[in-house]
């Protein structure tokens, strides 16, 4: 019963991980890179740098953003298992489904795939 309930709590974390990075790479990172990345001579840049640096700080933020996120996965998790083992192990799976999902984010929000 334990190890239900664990699973569910783990896969409601990883649904809740998932929405608030699409949340914030929709709404929120843009904010995060500067104007001059942005904007030149009061017209939007579409050269590489400009497009390159947006992109570059877009998905490090994102990076970011997933690594806290399941930090603390990780160490609800912890405090409330006590077998490491199995701690371990779901650590790997949010891991590679994070991974696989800002991969997915990244992707789809450069190629106009997202809104």
């Amino acid at each position: 019963m334990k190890k239900t309930i664990y699973i569910s709590l783990n896969l409601i974390y990883q649904l809740i991980v998932f929405f608030c990075l699409l949340y914030s790479n929709t709404y929120i990172n843009d904010n995060v890179v500067p104007d001059s990345l942005l904007w030149q001579n009061n017209q939007p840049r579409v050269d590489t740098v400009g497009m390159l640096g947006f992109a570059a700080i877009k998905t490090l933020v994102l990076i970011v953003e997933s690594g806290i996120l399941v930090l603390l996965v990780y160490f609800i998790n912890r405090s409330v298992m006590n077998n490491g083992v199995i701690v371990k192990s779901t650590l790997k799976v949010n891991v590679i489904a994070t991974i696989c999902f800002v991969i997915v984010l990244i992707w789809g929000s450069f190629n106009g795939y997202l809104w």
